[in-house]
């Protein structure tokens, strides 16, 4: 399957759930039924955990203010 066939036949679908676990494992008793019938696919992430961070919408919008003033305001630090 070429890129363009990907793109226009195969979405990705990612999120991050928090609740009572009696709920998250309806959840995913549900969203495995879907991968036993192989209507859909889950795959292994590709991120390393270590390199995931949640926050607030107020962080992300002064991490793209920041971003977008140039380079060097925001970086590794080594």
């Amino acid at each position: 399957m070429n890129c363009k066939e990907y793109s226009s036949e195969l979405h990705n679908f990612a999120f991050v759930l928090r609740g009572e676990v009696k709920y998250l494992k309806k959840i995913k008793e549900h969203i495995q039924e879907y991968v036993d019938k192989e209507l859909i696919e889950l795959i292994n992430p590709t991120y390393d955990k270590e390199e995931i961070y949640i926050i607030t919408v107020n962080q992300w919008k002064e991490y793209q203010r920041l971003k977008n003033r140039g380079n060097g305001l925001i970086g590794w630090v080594e």
